[in-house]
C-alpha cells in the first residue's frame, strides 16, 4: 500500500526552499478551505449541506469518486514531515479538479490541528495551506467551549478512553495530550488572518447552525460565493453524543476490553471492533434512556464551570478579531445578550 506519510513528492521541484522542503507552485484558482473546528457539525456539513450546493466544486474525504485521494492528501498535509509533504501533488490535484468560473470548497476539520496531541501541527497546517493556496479564503466554525468540551469528552470515550471527565480536563490521560488551550480560538483565527488576510477569514459559531440554520447557510455560502441549498438540509446534526449511563458503561468496557491509542493495555483483552459504541449509541440510548439522562451529571457540569474562566481572554480577543456574532451565544467573556447553549445537543 502507498505510504502517504513517507512518500517523496513526484511532482515537486528538486530545488529546496529555505526550510528544507520541496518547492510548490501555488494554486491561484478561487478556493475556500473549511479548516474546522472538529465537533462543529462537520459531518452534517460534508454529507448533507455542501454536496447540495450548486455552482461549486466540493472536495472532502467522504465523497464518492475522488474522496479517497482528497483524504490521503489532507492526511499527508496534517501529518507528514516537511521532507514528505506532497504539496506539489496537492496543488496539481486542486488545479486539475477546479472548474473555470466556479469556486472550489475543500473541507477537512483536522486542518485546525490535532486536539488530542496538543495541537502540535496547527501552525504547520496553516503554513502549508498558505504555501499551496496563498489566495484561498478560510472558513472557521467555532463552538461554545462548554458544549465543545462535552463533545470532545464523548468522542474520547467513544474512541476507547476510560478516564473521568475531571482527569480529561486536567490533562491526566494516558495516550491523550488534550489541553484547554486547544480551544483558544483567537490564536487560530489570528494565525490564518496573518497568513491570508483578515478579509479572507470567516468565523461562524456552530450555535448559529442549531438555532438559525438559514442564516448559518447564508453566512457560509455568501462567503464562498455560491447559492444556498434549502435550510432543512443543515438542520440534522450527525454523530450525537452518548447518554450519561452509556458513557459510564462504555468507560468500563473500554478499560477492560478495548485496545486503542488511549488504552494500549486493556485489563482483560482487546475487542476487535467498535461494536459496543454502536450498540449503545444507536440502539440503547434512543430506546431506553430518558432525556433527563442524556447530559452530564451535576458534578461534571460543575467541573466544566470551573474551567470556563480559562477561555475569557481568548474569547474577548476573538470578538475583536471577527466581530460580535459569538457574543450572541454567550461564549465566556463576550457580550451579555442571552442565547441558550445548554439546549444544544452535544454532537
Amino acid at each position: 500500500m502507498y505510504d502517504v506519510l513517507h512518500a517523496v513528492d513526484p511532482l515537486a521541484d528538486r530545488a529546496l526552499d529555505d526550510d528544507g522542503s520541496t518547492s510548490v507552485h501555488p494554486v491561484t484558482a478561487p478556493i475556500t478551505v473549511h479548516v474546522g473546528y472538529w465537533k462543529t457539525a462537520t459531518t452534517t456539513l460534508q454529507s448533507d449541506v455542501f454536496p447540495r450546493v450548486a455552482g461549486c466544486t466540493f472536495l472532502t474525504r467522504s465523497r464518492v469518486g475522488n474522496g479517497q485521494l482528497v483524504g490521503a492528501l489532507a492526511n499527508n498535509l496534517c501529518r507528514a514531515d516537511d521532507a514528505h509533504f506532497l504539496g506539489a501533488t496537492l496543488g496539481s490535484f486542486l488545479r486539475e479538479v477546479a472548474v473555470p468560473g466556479l469556486p472550489t470548497l475543500l473541507s477537512h476539520e483536522a486542518f485546525a490541528g490535532a486536539a488530542f496531541q496538543a495541537m502540535y501541527n496547527r501552525d504547520r497546517n496553516a503554513e502549508r495551506l498558505h504555501r499551496v493556496l496563498p489566495s484561498a479564503s478560510i472558513l472557521v466554525v467555532v463552538r461554545h467551549q462548554r458544549t465543545m468540551l462535552r463533545s470532545l469528552y464523548n468522542y474520547y470515550v467513544q474512541r476507547g478512553g476510560h478516564a473521568s471527565l475531571a482527569e480529561f480536563l486536567g490533562g491526566n490521560v494516558p495516550g491523550c495530550d488534550f489541553r484547554l488551550e486547544a480551544l483558544w480560538y483567537d490564536e487560530t483565527v489570528a494565525l490564518y488572518q496573518g497568513l491570508f488576510g483578515a478579509g479572507r477569514v470567516k468565523v461562524i459559531p456552530y450555535e448559529l447552525l442549531t438555532t438559525a440554520p438559514s442564516r448559518f447557510l447564508t453566512e457560509v455560502l455568501e462567503f464562498i460565493g455560491v447559492v444556498a441549498p434549502s435550510p432543512e438540509s443543515a438542520s440534522r446534526v450527525a454523530n450525537r453524543g452518548l447518554s450519561r449511563p452509556s458513557r459510564w458503561v462504555l468507560r468500563g468496557t473500554n478499560r477492560l476490553f478495548r485496545s486503542s491509542v488511549f488504552n494500549e493495555h486493556p485489563l482483560v483483552g482487546p475487542l476487535a471492533n467498535d461494536g459496543p459504541v454502536h450498540l449503545l449509541q444507536r440502539r440503547v440510548d434512543p430506546r431506553f434512556v430518558p432525556d433527563a439522562m442524556r447530559g452530564f451529571s451535576a458534578a461534571d457540569e460543575a467541573r466544566l464551570d470551573s474551567v470556563m474562566a480559562s477561555f475569557v481572554e481568548s474569547n474577548r480577543r476573538l470578538e475583536q478579531l471577527c466581530g460580535p456574532l459569538v457574543a450572541s451565544f454567550e461564549y465566556p467573556g463576550t457580550g451579555s445578550r442571552k442565547a441558550s447553549v445548554d439546549g444544544v445537543a452535544s454532537a
